[in-house]
C-alpha cells in the first residue's frame, strides 16, 4: 500500500485546527463545571475514563505500531489482516478484564450475603473487639469515631468509597460543591502545583503536538485518527485538573488561565512534529515513542483506577457496582470500535487513491 503525503496547505490546515481542538478542552471543561455537583456526573467521567483507555490502546495498535515498524508498503490485505488481529488482541485483553471484574464482584457479594447472615451476638462481639470496651452506663458515649470502622454501616461504606475511589470520589470544595479530582495533577487537595507537575503537563503536551504534527505530514487521515484520540484522552484529565485546581484555592479564572497554558506546549510539539516528519525515517521514531506513551497513558495511568472503582462501588452495592462497570465497559468498547472505524477508513480511501 503507497501512502500520498498531503499537500503542506492541508497538513498545517487540518493540523492546526485539531490542535486548537484538543487545546480548547480545557475551555469546554469550564461549559461542564455546573454539571459537576451532580451525581449523574460521577458516571459521565467514569465513561470518559473508558473512553480515553479504549482509544489510546486502540490507535496505538491499529495505526502507530504499524507506521513505527514502516508497514505501509504492504497490500491492503496484510494492512487488513493485522487490524483484524489487533482487534482480537485488543477485545480479548478487556475481556479477561471484564470476566476477572465480575468474578470479583461475585465474591464482594457473597461476603456480604455472609455478613449478614451472621447472628447478632457475634455482630456484637465482633463490634465490641473492634471498637474497645464498652462504657459504663451514664458515661458520655457520643464521641465522633476516628475511624471509618466505628462509623454506621452506610456512612462507613461512604468513607471507603471516598478512600478507594480517589478519582471518582467527590472533593468538597469551600463553597460546597462535589467535584471530581481524576487528571494529570496528582497530589493533596489544597496543596500549590509543584513545578513537576508543571514538567509533566508541558511533556504529555509537547509529544501529543508531536505525535500530531508527524501524523498529519504523513497522512491526513491518519492525523485525525491520533488527533480524536488525543481528545478522547485529554477530556477527562481536564475535566479534573479543573477540579484540583479550584480545591487548591485558585479562582475560576486563574485555573482556566492555568489549564489552557498547560495545552500551549502541544502547539510547539506541531511544529515540530510536522517539519520531523518530512525527514525521511524520524516519522517512524515519533510513532514509536508515541505508541509507547500511549500504552503506558491507558494500562498504568488510567486503567488500574478502573478496577478500583469497581470494587469501592460495589461494596456500596451490588448493583452500584455492576453499573459502574457497565459504563467503563461502554466507553472502552466506543473507543475500541471508534479506532478500529478510523483504521479501516483510512486504509479504504488510501486504496481507492
Amino acid at each position: 500500500m503507497v501512502y500520498r503525503r498531503p499537500p503542506p496547505v492541508e497538513t498545517w490546515g487540518y493540523g492546526l485546527l485539531f490542535i486548537c481542538l484538543v487545546c480548547s478542552c480545557a475551555a469546554f471543561g469550564v461549559c461542564l463545571y455546573p454539571l459537576m455537583k451532580r451525581n449523574f456526573f460521577t458516571y459521565v467521567i467514569t465513561w470518559m475514563i473508558g473512553l480515553a483507555v479504549g482509544s489510546l490502546s486502540g490507535i496505538a495498535l491499529f495505526q502507530l505500531i504499524p507506521q513505527a515498524f514502516e508497514l505501509g508498503d504492504t497490500t491492503a490485505e496484510e494492512i487488513g489482516r493485522y487490524i483484524h488481529k489487533s482487534l482480537v488482541i485488543i477485545l480479548a485483553f478487556y475481556v479477561f478484564f471484564l470476566a476477572e471484574r465480575l468474578l470479583k464482584l461475585g465474591l464482594q457479594r457473597r461476603d456480604s450475603k455472609r455478613k449478614l447472615r451472621s447472628s447478632p451476638s457475634e455482630i456484637t462481639t465482633q463490634e465490641n473487639l473492634e471498637c474497645g470496651p464498652v462504657p459504663p452506663s451514664g458515661m458520655a458515649t457520643d464521641v465522633p469515631p476516628d475511624d471509618a470502622s466505628q462509623l454506621p454501616r452506610k456512612e462507613q461504606d461512604e468513607v471507603e468509597f471516598a478512600q478507594e475511589n480517589p478519582s471518582l470520589a467527590p472533593i468538597k470544595s469551600e463553597n460546597s460543591e462535589a467535584l471530581p479530582s481524576g487528571g494529570h495533577i496528582h497530589g493533596l487537595p489544597g496543596q500549590p502545583m509543584q513545578t513537576k507537575a508543571w514538567l509533566i503537563l508541558a511533556g504529555d503536551s509537547i509529544v501529543d503536538g508531536l505525535s500530531i504534527g508527524a501524523a498529519f505530514s504523513f497522512s491526513t487521515l491518519q492525523g485525525i485518527s491520533i488527533a480524536v484520540a488525543c481528545l478522547c484522552e485529554e477530556l477527562p484529565h481536564e475535566l479534573g485538573d479543573l477540579a484540583i485546581l479550584l480545591h487548591s484555592g485558585l479562582s475560576l479564572k486563574r485555573a482556566i488561565l492555568y489549564n489552557t497554558c498547560s495545552g500551549l506546549p502541544c502547539f510547539a510539539g506541531f511544529i515540530a512534529g510536522v517539519f520531523l516528519g518530512e525527514l525521511a525515517g524520524a516519522s517512524s521514531w515519533i510513532f514509536a515513542v508515541t505508541s509507547g506513551m500511549f500504552f503506558y497513558i491507558s494500562f498504568i495511568n488510567i486503567l488500574p483506577e478502573m478496577p478500583a472503582n469497581i470494587e469501592a462501588a460495589g461494596k456500596v452495592s451490588f448493583k452500584q457496582g455492576c453499573l459502574m462497570l457497565a459504563v467503563q465497559t461502554f466507553g472502552l468498547l466506543v473507543g475500541i470500535v471508534l479506532m478500529y472505524i478510523l483504521a479501516r477508513f483510512t486504509g479504504e480511501i488510501q486504496l481507492d487513491s
